[in-house]
């Protein structure tokens, strides 16, 4: 029996064994690989030659109203969506004649070899399923939990590696090989934001599918209903996801201002300056805030230059307290003149044509990332104990007393801890999130 990832280390080091022998166990090699590579080859050119018949039905089906063609641009996502193809084709399409690709290609080849036969026939039984990556390994591999029917696996796959990052999702079908896994061929990515929905999808079909077929298990299903996987990449292209974005009281997101014009200048300045939850920031500049329980909740900044008082805020409904507050203090001081709102897509659209052109001097890469860590280590230090909408307004620290509260903490920290692993693969600046897990007492 191979050691758990969380298991004391075989070779006697008292370390578990994932800290300590797992990444050499995962580099070993084999022989049973370089016979499958050969014998997908000799399949793929049997399906061309023999089933043709069937491909063209098989790709309507597999792609329904989605056309690879007019969504990705990429030549290597059009390879890889190919792959998907055949290899969907080759192991689960199922022919008119009740038999699939496989079934054929060792009913034809009666002069196979014991081993050849016996691998074709665990490449038979062979599904897709959803994983979510736990290591990875670089040029060596990965650790993947499979999310549907549950376990671990160590799989060899040195070129995934490179793009791959801690509890990034897809859906893949493994196939054992030389006492570890690799992938056969196909490869569905997910978002990690995603992760719960794409469960709930595939499990609500899953209850469908045992009205007419009671008996079968979930692994069968899988097996029966693999197209599905493709069916949820693609959504996304056709039916893209509404982000909505809130501000940390779960108003929705609207960026707004509301303008006066000043008739005594003297007057205002000294009201601003006396009333309660408005603090001088700097010289005719102030911030609006909210405090419960010692915590402050930015509401909103006012800004005076020469006879104009500008107020900005993140929600509609905040500009109008906030308008309503100034006319109160202000008395007869001001004048409301104008308010204006901009959505987070228009402010974007303005920003990226009033940005400036690249600098040929770059800032270095050094100072890059120390300047970040440091933005970084402030907001997770005040994250902790900020009132989250996606915690129902609780705190994270709040949130992890409860079993059901750690879970929802867990999953954020996966999404967070997940985009910083990408910007590190990437080569942009990236923030280890490690000491918020051991925080908050979670382990991974």
């Amino acid at each position: 029996m191979k050691p758990g990832r969380n298991d004391s280390c075989p070779c006697g080091s008292g370390k578990k064994y994932k800290k300590c022998c797992l990444n050499k166990d995962i580099d070993k090699t084999g022989t049973e690989d370089s016979l499958r590579e050969r014998l997908i080859n000799e399949m793929l050119e049997f399906a061309e030659k023999k089933c043709g018949h069937s491909v063209y039905d098989a790709y309507s089906f597999f792609w329904d109203e989605f056309n690879p063609e007019e969504h990705l641009d990429d030549k290597v996502a059009l390879q890889m969506v190919n792959i998907n193809f055949w290899d969907w084709f080759i192991y689960d399409w199922v022919m008119g004649d009740g038999q699939k690709v496989i079934d054929h290609f060792i009913t034809q080849n009666q002069h196979l070899k014991e081993e050849e036969r016996g691998l074709l026939n665990r490449m038979r039984e062979s599904t897709i399923s959803l994983y979510e990556i736990q290591e990875v390994f670089p040029e060596k591999g990965f650790i993947a939990k499979d999310l549907l029917l549950g376990g671990d696996f160590e799989i060899k796959e040195k070129l995934g590696t490179r793009t791959l990052v801690r509890w990034d999702v897809l859906a893949i079908r493994l196939l054992p090989l030389d006492g570890s896994y690799v992938i056969t061929g196909s490869v569905y990515p997910y978002s990690q934001r995603r992760k719960n929905e794409i469960i709930k999808d595939i499990m609500d079909h899953f209850d469908d599918y045992k009205i007419d077929y009671p008996d079968v298990p979930l692994r069968d299903f899988l097996k029966e209903e693999s197209w599905i996987f493709n069916f949820l990449w693609y959504d996304a292209f056709l039916n893209p996801p509404q982000f909505k974005l809130h501000t940390t009281t779960g108003e929705p997101l609207l960026f707004s201002k509301a303008v006066f014009d000043i008739k005594d200048r003297t007057a205002l300045l000294e009201r601003l300056k006396t009333a309660k939850n408005i603090e001088e920031d700097k010289e005719c500049e102030f911030i609006w805030y909210a405090e419960q329980d010692e915590m402050r909740t930015l509401l909103g900044r006012i800004l005076i230059k020469d006879a104009t008082l500008t107020l900005e805020t993140n929600s509609k409904a905040r500009l109008e307290r906030g308008v309503n507050l100034i006319v109160t203090i202000a008395n007869d001081s001001v004048t409301h003149k104008i308010n204006a709102f901009e959505s987070p897509d228009q402010a974007m659209k303005r920003y990226q044509k009033l940005a400036p052109k690249k600098l040929t001097n770059e800032i270095p890469k050094e100072l890059e990332q120390t300047v970040y860590t440091a933005y970084m280590q402030k907001h997770y230090e005040r994250w902790l104990f900020d009132k989250i909408p996606a915690l129902g307004n609780e705190t994270p620290v709040e949130t992890s007393r409860t079993k059901k509260g750690r879970e929802q903490v867990k999953q954020l920290l996966k999404e967070i801890e997940n985009a910083e692993e990408r910007n590190k693969n990437t080569g942009k600046p990236y923030y280890d999130i490690s000491w918020l897990w051991e925080r908050l007492n979670m382990e991974r």
